[in-house]
């Protein structure tokens, strides 16, 4: 797999979530480091649930309750829930509730459910390296969020910029809050996304950048296991 994957449009799997939370492994697809799970369903009605495995939900349609112990979270169409090993949880959709569920198989974040501060404040954070960039250097800023293992995630932002293509040396999942970015793959073909969009960037590919845009978005790094 050397193209980013457009994980927004991925067909709707014909499982239920209690089966995907049990085992992903089993139902979730696969990118080039197989510890890194994806996979889209819709919601239709209630579900209790054991989650075996560190799961990231992006709501994308309607709304979603997740109850966990006295824990409970009401979201709606474009928030972020983290859901640690090991945790009772129930899913009450509403309004044809369609998630994207990502599973990593080894990261050990603490149980239980927490919702994603996609609106946290941020800091200045470094630039891409002067040895890659084509065009003048970005202003980039970011939030680091607590990882686990191979696992980091948080949200960074920069302004336009266009690089050289690199070799990515880890899975990145890409969220974009604001603005968008279209990636170059091995082959030259482009591969352009927009806000509340989500790819992945898959370990092994190399990719180039160019974004005319502002960019916000959360990402998720995984280095292989």
């Amino acid at each position: 797999m050397t193209a980013p994957v457009n994980l927004s449009a991925l067909a709707l799997l014909d499982v239920a979530a209690a089966e995907i939370l049990a085992a992903p492994a089993l139902h979730l697809a696969a990118s080039t480091d197989p510890a890194l799970r994806f996979g889209r369903l819709s919601l239709s009605a209630g579900v209790s649930a054991s989650s075996t495995a560190s799961f990231f939900l992006i709501l994308e349609k309607g709304s979603l309750t997740l109850a966990s112990g006295d824990n409970l979270l009401r979201i709606s169409a474009g928030q972020a829930v983290q859901i640690g090993p090991e945790t009772d949880v129930t899913l009450i959709p509403g309004d044809g509730a369609e998630v994207l569920l990502l599973a990593h198989l080894s990261a050990a974040f603490p149980s239980g459910i927490r919702a994603i501060d996609l609106e946290a404040a941020l800091s200045p954070s470094p630039s891409p390296s002067a040895a890659v960039l084509t065009t003048d250097s970005p202003s980039c800023s970011s939030h680091p969020m607590p990882g686990a293992g191979p696992v980091t995630l948080g949200l960074w932002a920069a302004t336009p910029y266009a690089r050289k293509a690199v070799t990515m040396a880890y899975s990145e999942v890409m969220y974009f809050l604001h603005g968008g970015a279209t990636l170059i793959d091995d082959q030259g073909i482009r591969h352009s996304f927009g806000p509340g969009e989500v790819l992945l960037a898959p370990v092994g590919a190399s990719l180039g950048w160019e974004s005319s845009l502002s960019v916000r978005k959360l990402f998720i790094s995984a280095d292989p296991v």
